[in-house]
Parts: C-alpha cells; sequence; structure tokens
C-alpha cells in the first residue's frame, strides 16, 4: 500500500484530440493510455504487475474516480484517481483498500 500519491502526464499526442472540443465541454478521459500509464508507473517504480481498468468519464479538474486493478495472482485493489489540469492530462493516483 502506498501512502503518497504520484503524479501523471499522459504523452503530447493525445492532446491534438481534446484541442478541436469546444472549450465549455469536457473531453473523454482517455481510460487506456491513463490505465497504461499506471501499470507502467507500477511495473518500473514498485516491480508490481498488474491489468488496470479505469471507467468512461468527462474530464473536470478536482473530479474523483477509482481504477480497479488485478495482479497476476488474481488479488484485486482500487486505484484512486483524481484528475488534474485537461489540456496536460495530469492526474494522480494513489493505491487504496
Amino acid at each position: 500500500m502506498y501512502k503518497s500519491a504520484v503524479a501523471v502526464t499522459l504523452g503530447a499526442g493525445l492532446v491534438a484530440g481534446p484541442l478541436l472540443v469546444a472549450p465549455a465541454q469536457a473531453a473523454p478521459i482517455p481510460r487506456k493510455a491513463m490505465a497504461q500509464a499506471i501499470q507502467s508507473q507500477l511495473r518500473d517504480e514498485f516491480n508490481q504487475k498488474a491489468k488496470i481498468r479505469c471507467p468512461a468519464k468527462k474530464w473536470k479538474k478536482g473530479k474523483v474516480l477509482f481504477c480497479k486493478a488485478k495482479r497476476p495472482d488474481g488479488s484485486r485493489y482500487r486505484i484512486k484517481v483524481t484528475l488534474g489540469k485537461q489540456k496536460s492530462f495530469k492526474f494522480k493516483w494513489l493505491q487504496v483498500p
């Protein structure tokens, strides 16, 4: 269990899509890219493997959502994700019980 949040910015290639949306509209969360970013950080920084699934939601700064994680041994846990700036696709995540 990790007590501190991990901040992530998704790749610049994802910025092109939401820029076409009017500023008043919220873009959908790039959930596959978000899941891959969390998976890669778990693997690289904490030496853990897990399959991550994030829900389909609209991006809104400060919004909190929960992704599901499943380890190879079958155990499951949740990842709390707090969304940051939509323009740069920043978010923080924290493993929770």
